[in-house]
């Protein structure tokens, strides 16, 4: 397969940047396909209850956005020569687009409109989570001035968490409130009804391609900031998705506050850990086998 090169340089100190485009495609329909499909099989043969944790109270949440945020400083310190490129507002705007796709924003719109046809409800509910991840994305960005190792990454993540969870999320939801009580009227119950059709399923899988492009395009921002040593690399970027995604801890803590036998919801909230564990694996084997001449930090080939 002829591989085509991006950037201005074949070979530079993250060694050879030819991408073979191919490979990269053929990857990206597999690795959305396999990774959504965990999500179907469980909700739809295997009849896992989709996760109702709504009542999980603020304590069982801030772990989970600390550590949420604290990946997303980890990650824009390795991106940032990337992305900071022409200033802060594009850095900005660059991180919110990836944090957003990788939280399957418009993807949600899409998937509640088709499901309720309720499409301006669909589209009002998703402003504040776009205008929280707008504004994380700002605070991770800001916070790029002061630290410089992943220590004090780290720490700069848990205190923008504490901020979004016990000021910004409250602050949006507070003033967006009476625009949805506005649009009540446009609300109404789902049309289909689960075990779901071809009318839910097919779009499903094709808006899934958001996440799966959030992923690559965060591998081809850090893959060779990460370990030289392949397996270590790709364990790195499966826990960096995970943690953006804020599934690691879900299961332990989100579980005690859903209304079913424990089990039942550790399973329940288990689905989209495993949707997403296999999208980082498979995203990420995705990217080391379509640019296979990177090298890691270390300095060796993969």
């Amino acid at each position: 397969m002829a591989a085509v090169e991006y950037g201005s340089q074949d070979r530079g100190p993250g060694g050879d940047r030819r991408v073979n485009w191919t490979i990269l495609a053929v990857g990206a329909v597999i690795s959305g396909f396999i990774s959504l499909s965990i999500h179907v099989v469980m909700l739809q043969v295997l009849d896992v209850a989709y996760p109702q944790d709504g009542g999980a109270p603020t304590w069982a949440r801030m772990p989970i956005l600390m550590g949420a945020m604290a990946a997303a400083c980890v990650f824009y310190g390795m991106a940032r020569p990337a992305l900071a490129k022409r200033g802060p507002v594009l850095a900005v705007l660059a991180l919110f687009a990836l944090l957003a796709m990788g939280r399957e924003s418009l993807r949600l719109i899409v998937m509640n409109g088709v499901v309720t046809t309720a499409w301006v409800y669909a589209l009002a509910g998703a402003v504040p989570g776009l205008l929280v991840a707008l504004g994380s994305a700002a605070l991770v960005v800001a916070a790029s001035a002061f630290t410089r190792g992943p220590v004090s990454r780290l720490v700069a993540g848990v205190i923008i968490g504490a901020i979004v969870l016990l000021g910004l999320q409250p602050l949006i939801a507070h003033v967006w409130k009476p625009v949805m009580a506005a649009l009540s009227g446009f609300d109404h119950d789902e049309v289909y009804q689960m075990p779901y059709g071809w009318q839910v399923e097919i779009p499903a899988y094709l808006t899934f391609v958001e996440p799966v492009a959030s992923c690559l395009a965060m591998a081809a921002l850090i893959w060779d900031k990460l370990s030289a040593r392949p397996l270590t690399r790709l364990a790195q970027f499966m826990l960096l998705v995970l943690f953006l995604r804020g599934l690691v801890l879900r299961p332990f803590l989100y579980s005690f506050f859903i209304p079913a036998p424990l089990g039942a919801a550790m399973l329940s909230e288990s689905q989209f850990f495993f949707e997403y564990l296999a999208l980082g694996l498979l995203t990420g084997l995705t990217w080391q086998f379509a640019r296979p001449g990177a090298k890691g930090a270390g300095g060796t080939g993969a």
